[in-house]
């Protein structure tokens, strides 16, 4: 089929399921300007566009937008692969070559790749390549996506950049992207792409993914004041090596990783500015509490309006996601363009993983997670694909306790599946760089008990060691006589909530 006729046909594909913008059919020309942050690891080097930056080594080209790459080298000084993205090495950012401490060039060294895991945060991701075993490994959560595709012998951030045929029947089933957020369990509306999911190495001689992380065991045993502090050092760290090298952009709102945020963000504020959504309507309570913390602690803040968007504005920001992401957060995106774009946006993303976000109160210890409740945690229709997918991630598992399963979905699905490609949307800040991110962060958050993770503890405690006058303001509720009808607003439908989910079988 000819590349006009078969770009008709896909678009014709596309307007029939409700899909809103067109993915190049394989080997087509894709838009530079609009994927600025974005990469392509190929075999066939003729498949990067030719404005991007290439190298190659042992017989893969990556080419990167604009995107940093730092050569990785083994104990004998030979090359090891790249380390792509916007990476914190032991603190601070960086371009020089990283040390991979092995020697060995053939085989993978897990426990090399362990030590290097363990020291890194930020938004990146590893491309490995010993000769025997060639690997891509993600951040924490995949907040650099990744999708791959065996018969384009492709690893790409998005499927826009991979091409191929449309799952329209997927589109017509999930709603995609009017009525449905993100597809889970790895699915793409490509046939043949898949989505590499975090906690999963993809082997690129097999291109199969197998398990390379499992959440530590919670311990009681820890004080969990100790392990507050060293969430607050670790985000701190973070953000500390960004406002060494660029200003720094976030978001302000009434919620509680915004918040967790401003606290360790505290000894930078000459370098951040802050920013709020603002929406048509009665002010929100973002706006008002945000309006408190500005008057009281002086801080650089910015009122952004969610400005009107059209066809147009959906159809970029299906292209440069990948088609992975739908709902409003294409709005959000298309607002903070309004943005200074010298700056590095800092979000909060993936502060849930020490909140407890998908455990709940009298869940049992053990015992099996069916598929149905999966869905219901992670809020998701249990649309047959779907629960054909929570199936098979469920069996892939060993023997973990009930909310440790729960919470490895959570990152999994949903911060890998939806927040990592979503990222990409953003085509205005310098880069985003999510504080939360890196798998001492989450090995330490998810230790915590689920009582004080639930309760809110870890935000109250970093927030009381610090800058405790932060929690002066309150969390997601307004004050005075507003806040008296919100308050009973909510526990009617906390009322409701609790009378359906008693009604319904778990």
């Amino acid at each position: 089929m000819g590349g006009a006729h078969r770009a008709a046909h896909d678009r014709r594909d596309v307007r029939d399921a409700g899909v809103t913008s067109l993915v190049p059919p394989h080997g087509g020309a894709v838009p530079g300007p609009a994927l600025t942050g974005q990469f392509l690891l190929v075999r066939d080097a003729q498949r990067v566009p030719p404005s991007w930056t290439t190298r190659s080594t042992a017989g893969w080209t990556l080419g990167t937008c604009d995107l940093p790459v730092r050569e990785l080298v083994n104990d004998a000084g030979r090359a090891a692969g790249w380390l792509v993205g916007h990476p914190v090495l032991d603190g601070a950012l960086g371009n020089e070559p990283v040390r991979l401490h092995t020697s060995d060039p053939q085989r993978l060294d897990w426990a090399a790749v362990d030590e290097l895991l363990d020291r890194l945060a930020g938004r990146f991701l590893l491309v490995l390549l010993p000769s025997d075993e060639p690997t891509v490994v993600l951040d924490a959560y995949g907040s650099l996506a990744a999708v791959w595709s065996s018969a384009a012998q492709v690893v790409a951030s998005t499927a826009t950049l991979v091409g191929g045929e449309w799952n329209t029947g997927l589109a017509e089933v999930t709603g995609f992207p009017e009525s449905a957020t993100w597809l889970p369990f790895g699915l793409t509306l490509l046939r043949g792409v898949h989505r590499l999911q975090a906690n999963h190495a993809l082997d690129l001689k097999t291109w199969t993914t197998n398990r390379h992380w499992l959440p530590p065991e919670i311990r009681d045993d820890l004080s969990t004041e100790d392990q507050a502090m060293a969430v607050h050092e670790g985000v701190r760290s973070t953000i500390s090596a960004v406002a060494a090298v660029h200003p720094l952009m976030l978001s302000l709102t009434a919620g509680r990783d915004s918040r967790m945020l401003l606290a360790c963000a505290r000894d930078f504020l000459d370098q951040a500015a802050f920013f709020t959504l603002v929406s048509d309507g009665p002010e929100s309570v973002d706006v008002t509490l945000s309006r408190q913390l500005v008057s009281r602690f002086s801080l650089d803040h910015s009122l952004v309006p969610v400005r009107p968007t059209d066809q147009a504005a959906l159809e970029r920001s299906l292209t440069v996601t990948g088609h992975a992401v739908g709902g409003e957060l294409w709005r959000a995106h298309d607002s903070l363009e309004q943005l200074d774009g010298a700056r590095v946006l800092l979000p909060g993303t993936a502060g849930e993983v020490g909140r407890a976000h998908t455990w709940r109160p009298g869940d049992p210890d053990t015992g099996t997670v069916s598929p149905e409740l999966l869905l219901r945690r992670l809020r998701l229709p249990a649309l047959e694909v779907y629960l054909e997918g929570a199936h098979d991630w469920l069996a892939s598992l060993p023997e973990l306790p009930h909310a440790t399963v729960l919470e490895l979905a959570y990152i999994e699905q949903r911060l890998s599946c939806w927040a990592g490609p979503g990222h990409y949307g953003n085509r205005t800040s310098r880069f985003e760089l999510p504080p939360f991110a890196g798998r001492a962060l989450f090995t330490t958050m998810l230790s915590l008990p689920l009582a004080y993770r639930h309760a809110e503890g870890l935000t109250t405690d970093i927030c009381r060691h610090a800058w405790p006058e932060l929690l002066d303001v309150p969390f997601n509720r307004f004050t005075g006589l507003r806040g008296i009808r919100a308050t009973a607003g909510r526990a009617a439908r906390k009322v409701a909530r609790t009378v359906r989910s008693t009604a319904r079988p778990q």
